[in-house]
Protein backbone atom coordinates (compact mmCIF):
# COMPACT_ATOMS: atom_id res chain seq x y z
CA UNK A 1 0.00 0.00 0.00
CA UNK A 2 2.79 2.48 0.97
CA UNK A 3 3.86 1.77 -3.03
CA UNK A 4 0.92 2.48 -4.31
CA UNK A 5 0.91 6.17 -2.28
CA UNK A 6 4.58 7.02 -3.22
CA UNK A 7 3.69 6.33 -6.92
CA UNK A 8 0.68 8.71 -6.58
CA UNK A 9 2.96 11.04 -4.99
CA UNK A 10 5.39 11.02 -7.69
CA UNK A 11 2.45 11.69 -10.53
CA UNK A 12 0.79 14.77 -7.92
CA UNK A 13 5.13 15.91 -8.01
CA UNK A 14 5.28 15.88 -11.26
CA UNK A 15 2.04 17.99 -12.10
CA UNK A 16 2.99 20.19 -9.88
CA UNK A 17 6.05 20.80 -11.44
CA UNK A 18 4.57 21.31 -14.61
CA UNK A 19 2.46 23.80 -13.65
CA UNK A 20 4.95 26.09 -11.99
CA UNK A 21 7.16 25.41 -15.15
CA UNK A 22 4.11 26.30 -17.55
CA UNK A 23 3.61 29.73 -14.99
CA UNK A 24 7.19 30.41 -15.42
CA UNK A 25 6.80 30.32 -19.24
CA UNK A 26 3.95 32.17 -18.94
CA UNK A 27 5.53 34.65 -16.76
CA UNK A 28 8.66 34.90 -18.77
CA UNK A 29 6.99 35.62 -21.99
CA UNK A 30 4.60 37.89 -20.73
CA UNK A 31 7.94 39.94 -18.98
CA UNK A 32 9.45 39.52 -22.41
CA UNK A 33 6.57 41.02 -24.29
CA UNK A 34 6.33 44.18 -21.60
CA UNK A 35 10.60 44.65 -22.41
CA UNK A 36 9.77 44.46 -26.20
CA UNK A 37 7.19 47.51 -25.64
CA UNK A 38 9.25 49.69 -23.54
CA UNK A 39 12.23 49.83 -25.68
CA UNK A 40 9.81 49.59 -29.15
CA UNK A 41 8.35 52.62 -27.49
CA UNK A 42 12.12 54.53 -26.42
CA UNK A 43 13.24 53.53 -30.12
CA UNK A 44 10.29 55.82 -31.16
CA UNK A 45 10.70 58.46 -28.66
CA UNK A 46 14.13 59.03 -29.20
CA UNK A 47 14.08 58.64 -33.83
CA UNK A 48 11.51 61.42 -32.80
CA UNK A 49 13.61 63.64 -31.92
CA UNK A 50 16.41 62.65 -34.19
CA UNK A 51 14.13 63.62 -36.61
CA UNK A 52 13.17 67.09 -35.28
CA UNK A 53 16.63 67.51 -34.33
CA UNK A 54 17.73 66.66 -38.24
CA UNK A 55 15.14 69.01 -39.33
CA UNK A 56 16.41 71.56 -36.97
CA UNK A 57 20.02 70.86 -39.00
CA UNK A 58 18.58 70.61 -42.09
CA UNK A 59 16.95 74.07 -41.79
CA UNK A 60 20.54 76.03 -40.83
CA UNK A 61 22.21 74.60 -43.58
CA UNK A 62 19.21 75.60 -46.50
CA UNK A 63 20.17 79.23 -44.65
CA UNK A 64 23.94 78.43 -45.41
CA UNK A 65 23.40 77.63 -48.48
CA UNK A 66 21.26 80.74 -49.58
CA UNK A 67 23.75 82.72 -48.08
CA UNK A 68 26.83 80.86 -50.04
CA UNK A 69 24.73 81.35 -53.04
CA UNK A 70 24.10 84.93 -52.68
CA UNK A 71 27.33 85.63 -52.16
CA UNK A 72 28.64 83.63 -54.91
CA UNK A 73 30.60 80.66 -53.61
CA UNK A 74 30.43 77.40 -55.92
CA UNK A 75 30.15 75.15 -52.58
CA UNK A 76 26.40 76.14 -52.18
CA UNK A 77 25.13 73.28 -54.74
CA UNK A 78 26.60 70.59 -52.45
CA UNK A 79 25.54 72.55 -49.62
CA UNK A 80 22.07 72.10 -51.23
CA UNK A 81 22.56 67.64 -51.74
CA UNK A 82 23.65 67.36 -48.15
CA UNK A 83 20.57 69.24 -46.88
CA UNK A 84 18.65 67.04 -49.15
CA UNK A 85 19.78 64.11 -47.43
CA UNK A 86 19.48 65.30 -43.86
CA UNK A 87 15.79 66.01 -44.64
CA UNK A 88 15.40 62.81 -46.64
CA UNK A 89 16.94 61.00 -42.99
CA UNK A 90 14.82 63.38 -40.72
CA UNK A 91 11.70 62.30 -42.47
CA UNK A 92 12.30 58.72 -42.66
CA UNK A 93 13.04 59.00 -38.82
CA UNK A 94 9.72 60.70 -38.45
CA UNK A 95 7.60 58.31 -40.16
CA UNK A 96 9.35 54.89 -39.19
CA UNK A 97 7.99 53.05 -36.40
CA UNK A 98 10.26 50.74 -34.32
CA UNK A 99 9.71 47.69 -36.06
CA UNK A 100 9.93 49.44 -39.13
CA UNK A 101 14.02 50.65 -38.27
CA UNK A 102 14.67 46.84 -37.12
CA UNK A 103 13.42 45.33 -40.57
CA UNK A 104 15.59 48.19 -42.22
CA UNK A 105 18.67 47.45 -40.61
CA UNK A 106 18.58 43.61 -40.74
CA UNK A 107 17.58 44.17 -44.47
CA UNK A 108 20.93 46.69 -45.20
CA UNK A 109 23.25 44.38 -43.02
CA UNK A 110 22.40 41.42 -45.09
CA UNK A 111 22.86 43.22 -48.45
CA UNK A 112 25.85 44.91 -47.32
CA UNK A 113 27.42 42.57 -44.59
CA UNK A 114 30.69 44.90 -44.84
CA UNK A 115 28.70 48.47 -44.23
CA UNK A 116 27.91 46.82 -40.89
CA UNK A 117 31.03 45.84 -39.87
CA UNK A 118 32.31 49.47 -41.07
CA UNK A 119 29.54 51.14 -39.25
CA UNK A 120 29.72 49.11 -35.88
CA UNK A 121 33.88 49.96 -36.62
CA UNK A 122 33.17 53.38 -36.87
CA UNK A 123 30.81 53.46 -34.19
CA UNK A 124 33.53 52.02 -31.52
CA UNK A 125 36.30 54.20 -32.12
CA UNK A 126 34.07 57.21 -31.65
CA UNK A 127 32.83 55.39 -28.54
CA UNK A 128 36.69 54.65 -27.75
CA UNK A 129 37.53 58.59 -28.32
CA UNK A 130 34.86 59.75 -26.71
CA UNK A 131 35.45 57.80 -23.55
CA UNK A 132 39.09 58.31 -23.60
CA UNK A 133 39.02 62.11 -23.90
CA UNK A 134 36.41 61.93 -20.68
CA UNK A 135 38.38 59.15 -19.07
CA UNK A 136 41.45 61.71 -19.15
CA UNK A 137 39.33 64.62 -17.12
CA UNK A 138 37.83 62.21 -15.06
CA UNK A 139 41.64 61.11 -13.80
CA UNK A 140 43.07 64.02 -13.46
CA UNK A 141 39.68 65.37 -10.99
CA UNK A 142 40.06 61.84 -8.89
CA UNK A 143 43.93 62.53 -8.69
CA UNK A 144 43.58 65.74 -7.31
CA UNK A 145 41.26 64.65 -5.08
CA UNK A 146 43.60 62.08 -4.21
CA UNK A 147 46.59 64.24 -3.46
CA UNK A 148 44.33 66.96 -1.30
CA UNK A 149 42.89 63.59 0.81
CA UNK A 150 46.97 62.77 1.35
CA UNK A 151 48.45 66.15 2.05
CA UNK A 152 45.43 66.94 4.52
CA UNK A 153 45.51 63.70 6.28
CA UNK A 154 49.54 63.69 6.28
CA UNK A 155 49.72 67.85 7.34
CA UNK A 156 50.27 67.90 10.82
CA UNK A 157 48.49 70.56 12.92
CA UNK A 158 49.50 73.72 13.13
CA UNK A 159 51.15 75.50 16.09
CA UNK A 160 49.44 78.22 17.62
CA UNK A 161 52.22 80.70 18.15
CA UNK A 162 52.13 84.73 17.84
CA UNK A 163 52.97 85.74 14.79
CA UNK A 164 56.37 87.52 16.43
CA UNK A 165 57.48 84.46 16.92
CA UNK A 166 57.33 83.28 13.51
CA UNK A 167 60.52 83.49 11.59
CA UNK A 168 59.94 86.03 8.82
CA UNK A 169 61.72 85.86 5.24
CA UNK A 170 64.57 88.17 6.53
CA UNK A 171 65.62 85.71 9.42
CA UNK A 172 65.78 82.42 7.12
CA UNK A 173 69.14 80.90 6.69
CA UNK A 174 69.90 81.21 2.64
CA UNK A 175 68.97 77.92 0.93
CA UNK A 176 73.02 76.62 -1.06
CA UNK A 177 72.88 76.81 -4.40
CA UNK A 178 73.24 73.43 -6.37
CA UNK A 179 76.70 72.62 -8.08
CA UNK A 180 76.83 70.27 -10.69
Amino acid sequence: MSELYAGDGNVADQSLAAQAQEKAQQTAQQASRRAGDVLRTQAETRTNEASEQLHAVAHAMRRTGHQLRAGGRPTAGAVDGITERIEQLATYLGNADGDRLLHDVESFGRRRPWGMIGIGLGLGIAASRFLKASSSSRYGAAQQQRQLEFSSSRMPAAPHAPASAMPSAQQRPPVPARTI
